[in-house]
């Protein structure tokens, strides 16, 4: 189990690697990529989103 930020390197990486990971967005970032990165792997039943984007 992995718990690293939603940075596009490591979502590839990680599910490239099969790995299990809670990712957890930086609020703060600009443009809020993260969290649009955590909902596009959401979209594609990758993932699970706990809190939309604001």
């Amino acid at each position: 189990m992995v718990l690293p930020r939603g940075s596009a390197g490591t979502i590839a990486e990680l599910t490239s690697l099969g790995k299990a990971a809670v990712f957890v967005p930086l609020a703060t970032s600009a443009g809020a990529e993260q969290v649009d990165n955590a909902e596009h792997l959401a979209t594609n039943s990758a993932a699970v989103t706990l809190v939309g984007h604001a």
